[in-house]
């Protein structure tokens, strides 16, 4: 009876593991589908003062370069953009890279920083931009932008 009962468990577990694996497909397809996707902002109330957000991963060899613009409204005073490199695990998951999560504070309301990764290892990555713009006034948004994937 006991085996019976993992068998069936085992069955189940491996019809509805296509289903979970589908679903994460076509999370991360709507993700990362378009280059610069998130470029410019989408019709929506929340995205008060940002103009655009681009992150971007090129990789040359085994070099990573992480850039990320951001152009706000002018009343923003500081732009703050933390910066991660991802690289995809099992199951279309992402972790972050070896020591790769940078920060930088501009006081201003443009920004462009760019970091370097030396020495990566095979896989499929991408740079996950989380820009907090905030204002004189104390008002603050945050918008989280992701690169297209890059495999090596």
């Amino acid at each position: 009876m006991k085996k019976i009962a993992v068998l069936m468990t085992m069955v189940l577990l491996l019809c509805a593991l296509p289903l979970t694996a589908y679903a994460e497909a076509d999370e991360l397809y709507m993700e990362t589908a378009a280059p610069y996707a998130a470029s410019t902002p989408p019709a929506s109330p929340n995205w008060t003062y940002a103009g655009t957000i681009v992150s971007a991963l090129d990789i040359y060899g085994t070099t990573a370069v992480c850039s990320s613009s951001v152009t706000a409204d002018t009343v923003v005073t500081c732009i703050e953009i933390e910066r991660t490199l991802q690289v995809e695990g099992f199951f279309w998951t992402w972790s972050t890279y070896k020591d790769t999560v940078w920060k930088s504070y501009i006081y201003d309301n443009s920004a462009l920083v760019s970091n370097d990764k030396p020495d990566l290892t095979s896989g499929t990555y991408r740079l996950k931009t989380v820009v907090t713009l905030r204002t004189a006034s104390g008002k603050s948004e945050t918008i989280t932008a992701y690169s297209p994937t890059v495999t090596i």
